[in-house]
């Protein structure tokens, strides 16, 4: 599934390696950023199901979910260093404003850096 988002996207990844995207493929990248951190979350999901029988609940499961992750437990090792833990709650971060923003507020100079962009216009 993540080989198919880059895939998919690859040539607008490759546009704005050298310049800024318009409003419409700001908006398409936005939608790549929330889907890769949702295909993540998805193995989270099952591997967390699988060894430990169940995901976090509550309201701040997804954070959870993600500490989990870099922690083990008598079921498993930790699945994801400390350090891509913290990467991924910068996607994590994205995605929950993502869902609840409008599409207009969406600012291509702050998602830059999560779309292997430079920032070289920020």
């Amino acid at each position: 599934m993540l080989q198919s988002l880059i895939a998919t996207y690859g040539d607008l990844l490759d546009k704005v390696s050298c310049s800024d995207p318009n409003h419409i493929e700001t908006l398409a990248l936005a939608g790549l950023l929330h889907s890769f951190y949702g295909g993540v979350e998805n193995m989270f999901k099952r591997i967390e199901t699988s060894c430990e029988g169940g995901i976090p609940d509550g309201p701040t499961w997804h954070s959870d979910l993600l500490a989990r992750m870099a922690a083990a437990t008598p079921a498993r090792p930790p699945v994801i260093s400390s350090r891509l833990r913290i990467q991924l709650r910068a996607y994590l971060n994205f995605r929950h404003a993502f869902r609840h923003s409008y599409g207009h507020t969406i600012n291509w100079h702050k998602m830059s850096p999560s779309c292997g962009n430079s920032g070289r216009h920020s």
